[in-house]
C-alpha cells in the first residue's frame, strides 16, 4: 500500500544518515512493520545489517503467528476438557 512505501522510504532515508542509531531502532520495532515498509527501508543496507534484519524480521512475524494459533489451539484443549 502507498502507507507502507511512505514508511518505508522514510526509514530508508533516515537509515542512509544515521545507520548505528536507526538500525537498533528498527531491530527493536521490526515485527511492527509491514513486509513492503521492511523491504522499502533495508534495501540499501549493506547485505550483512539486511540479512541480520530480514533473519529478525522473519523470527518475530513467524513467532507472533505461532503465537496466535498456540492461543487458539489451548482454548480448544480448555473446551474439551470442560466438556
Amino acid at each position: 500500500s502507498e502507507t507502507a512505501l511512505a514508511v518505508g522510504w522514510a526509514l530508508r532515508e533516515l537509515l542512509a544518515r544515521e545507520p548505528e542509531r536507526l538500525s537498533v531502532a528498527l531491530e527493536k520495532r521490526v515485527q511492527s512493520l509491514s513486509r513492503q515498509a521492511f523491504r522499502t527501508a533495508v534495501e540499501r543496507l549493506s547485505p550483512e545489517v539486511r540479512s541480520r534484519l530480514t533473519v529478525r524480521w522473519l523470527a518475530k512475524r513467524k513467532g507472533r503467528r505461532l503465537l496466535d494459533k498456540g492461543s487458539s489451539s489451548e482454548k480448544s484443549r480448555r473446551n474439551r476438557s470442560i466438556s
